[in-house]
């Protein structure tokens, strides 16, 4: 929620609040995170605010249980956003579109 509302402008002061550990870390964000995003442009940022927030989980889950075996009664979202990204995984191996196509 928090990157959405920094993507959105909504929360200067979680971006005034980083701003020493982005500096230290060598970020420079210029204006270009000032500028308003196109429609598609907030759409490709909540699909990757998304897919991090699930892969953040992924990792959280290996380092709390030593393996990758998400079943439905570990997690059922989890183990769902999994076969959806080998569904993807297998639409990019045949040719077909995917949203994880990073051509598109």
């Amino acid at each position: 929620a928090t990157a959405k509302k920094f993507a959105r402008g909504d929360d200067q002061t979680y971006f005034d609040s980083r701003q020493a550990e982005f500096d230290a870390l060598g970020l420079d964000f210029g204006s270009a995170y000032s500028i308003p995003c196109t429609e598609e442009e907030k759409k490709v940022f909540d699909f990757e605010s998304k897919w991090y927030t699930y892969f953040d989980n992924l990792v959280a889950f290996k380092l709390a249980h030593g393996h990758l075996d998400v079943n439905k009664g570990n997690d059922t979202v989890l183990q769902e956003w999994i076969q959806r990204q080998h569904q993807e995984y297998l639409n990019i191996q045949d040719g077909k579109d995917s949203a994880l196509d990073v051509k598109k």
